[in-house]
This record gives structure tokens, sequence and C-alpha cells, in this order.
């Protein structure tokens, strides 16, 4: 049998979200930051050399003869080394998407959620193989979402009026509030991946404002915390090494700003991803606890250990002691209980995808994202002005 503590699983207030997040990521730190850096440590070092190629041929273009013609292609002005690390670089996006937002977030996801009950999430190489029954559904569920949010785009692009009023709010909590809350439907839920989106929303629709909220709060702090001295570093890598734009930089003077500039995304990934995913997994558990009774039915609904699937059996393999085994059957047991408490289908698929006051709260999302533009763009205009005269 599996028990989980009941003290885990009560309604959560936002300082106590971000205090139980704090301390799972501080007793799980370098596990966490594992699982990031196996894939995201080959990325930054193929960014880097994108970096450098695009940085070569970027200085390269300034060097031009302003007396000579010019030439019919106006991106020829930047050579083949451009292109190359122009190449690099989306290659190398491409891969962050799909190796880092998708399959390495689902690995956290589910190493989360097993350390916050207490069950030894094991090492990096261990979380992944327990793990991999959810990457192609995650992968899958991310495409669907991304295709969403291309007929979003299109929506706000081109529908006159209420298009350009809802749009841009649709777009945002897309990104801040549903994508994350998709990855515990993948991962912990099973769903389907044309189930999973519309569970996520089904889930942030009952604390629409909270959420977003929450969602801006975090995105602050990364900002002011890593942003704030990445942007630091970079200006004062860019100032040493290329003060002057049109002269000829040394190689070496490249290196270093290809280099500043891959180690900040690579810092920016390896120390927020975690600690996103520790916060957006509680608040799918609180959101659970709070709408859906989940303290309630896993008390109720105690489940008898099941054989461990295929998945889990790969990963006990090289597990010699009864009490090993013993964990990692408690941590399928877990992951059972989780999925076996979802309501049915029927309950939340068939309510109304959006509602008129929702299409309402999606404008004034978009307007004050518009206010909030013009507000730092006003500001930004004021201080040059201040500046100049």
């Amino acid at each position: 049998m599996t028990t989980l503590d009941p003290t885990l699983l009560r309604p959560l207030r936002l300082g106590e979200i971000l205090d139980r997040s704090i301390r799972l990521y501080r007793n799980n730190f370098w596990r966490f930051i594992g699982v990031v850096a196996v894939v995201q440590i080959p990325i930054t070092l193929l960014q880097f050399v994108a970096y450098f190629l695009t940085n070569r041929g970027t200085s390269a273009a300034f060097q031009f003869d302003p007396t000579a013609p010019p030439p019919d292609n106006p991106f020829a002005l930047f050579g083949a080394e451009y292109a190359a690390g122009a190449s690099l670089s989306m290659l190398s996006s491409l891969l962050t998407i799909i190796l880092v937002q998708g399959i390495a977030t689902a690995v956290l996801t589910r190493a989360v959620t097993e350390s916050y009950f207490g069950h030894p999430a094991g090492n990096v190489l261990d979380a992944y193989r327990r793990s991999k029954d959810s990457w192609l559904p995650m992968l899958m569920s991310m495409l669907v979402l991304f295709i969403i949010g291309i007929a979003l785009f299109i929506w706000w692009m081109v529908v006159p009026c209420v298009g350009w009023l809802t749009g841009g709010g649709m777009l945002i909590f897309l990104g801040w509030v549903i994508y994350p809350l998709m990855v515990p439907a993948v991962v912990l839920e099973k769903q389907s991946i044309t189930n999973a989106w519309q569970r996520a929303w089904n889930l942030a629709r009952r604390r629409f404002w909270w959420l977003l909220g929450f969602a801006f709060v975090l995105y602050l702090f990364n900002a002011l915390v890593i942003g704030s001295p990445a942007a630091v570093i970079a200006a004062i890598t860019q100032f040493a090494s290329l003060q002057d734009p049109f002269a000829n930089p040394s190689t070496l003077a490249l290196l270093g700003q290809s280099l500043a500039q891959a180690l900040i995304l690579l810092a920016g990934s390896l120390l927020f991803l975690p600690m996103q995913v520790c916060c957006f997994t509680l608040i799918y558990l609180d959101l659970r606890v709070r709408t859906e009774g989940l303290d309630l039915a896993l008390q109720t609904n105690e489940l008898k250990m099941e054989p461990a699937p295929a998945g889990d059996e790969a990963a006990m393999d090289e597990v010699i002691s009864p009490s090993a085994k013993e964990q990692a059957a408690n941590r399928t047991g877990l992951l059972q209980q989780l999925a076996a408490t979802v309501p049915a289908l029927a309950t939340w698929r068939n309510e109304q995808l959006i509602t008129g006051r929702e299409m309402g709260t999606f404008a004034l999302i978009t307007l004050g994202f518009l206010g909030v533009l013009l507000a730092f763009y006003a500001l930004a205009i004021a201080l040059v002005a201040l500046l100049l005269f």
C-alpha cells in the first residue's frame, strides 16, 4: 500500500508554495540541476559556436567599403560564417525546445513529484530512465500547443476588434500558465496529446487571476535575480571586447563575447527551469486539492501496488537491495494514485471551452500588456531625453 502524508496535500498560500518550492529545490539542488545540465550543456556548446560565427560575420559586415557598389544580395555582406552561425543558432533553439523544454521538463516534473512525497529520486540517469515513457507524449502535446499558439496569433492579427483585443491575452496565458500546467497533465495524469492542453486550461481557469499573478511574480523573479546580472555581464563583456563596432575585433575578443553569451543562457536555464517546475508542480497539486478534493480522494482510495510497468522495470534492473525495489514500486504506486484520482473525462471535457467573461478577461490582459509596454517605452524615451538634453 502507498500512503501519502496528508500535510503535503492541503490548500497552500502563495508564500507557502514559494517556501516549499525553494526548500524542495534546495534539498535536491544538484540532482535537479543535473537533469537540465545533461541536455543543456551540449546545446550550450553548439550555441557558443553559433554565436562566434555570427559575431564574426556581423563584425565583417561593418568592414565593407562604403564607396563600393552594394551587392545584389544584402545578406552577402555578412558572409558564409554568419549564415552558418544563424543556421546553428536555429538548430540549437530547436534542440532547446525538444530536449530542455520538452524532455528535461518532463523528467523534472516526475522527479519533483517523487521528491515532494518523500520518495528518493535517485541519480540523474535513473530519473531519465523512469520518465522515458512520457517523452513522446510530452513532445506531441507541445506540438499541439504550438499549433494552438499559431491559431491564436492569427486570431490576434487578423480578426478585427475581438481578435485584436483578446488574442494577445490568450497568447500570454498560453505561454505563462497553460504550458507549465500541461506538463503534469501529461507526466502525472497520462493525458492524451489531444486532452492535455484542455485539461491544463480546465485547471487554470479555476484560479485565473491568481495563476497569472503568480506566473508574473515568478518570471519577474527570474528577470531580476538571473536576467539582470546576466544583462550587466553581457554589457560589460560587450563594452570590453567590442568598444568600437566599426573596428576589426580580435578573435580572442569575439571568443570572449560568444562565451559570455552562451554562459548567460546556460546559467539562466540551469537555475530557473528547476525552480519553475517545482512551483508549477506544487500549483498543480494545490489546484487539484482545492477544486477536486485530491487529498480526500487519496485517503479514501488507497490503491494496492501493481507490478511496475516496462518503463520502471528497466530502472530496477540494476537495483539489488529489496528496499530499493520497494522504493521504486512506491514511486510507481504514487503516480498510479495521482492518475487514478483524476475526474472522469466527461466532467471537464464537456465544459464550455471559453466563456464571454473569460473573453473579457483576456481583453483586459491584452490592454494591460500594451499599457505596460507603452509605459516602458515612454520611460525609456524620457531617460534618453534626460541624458541627451
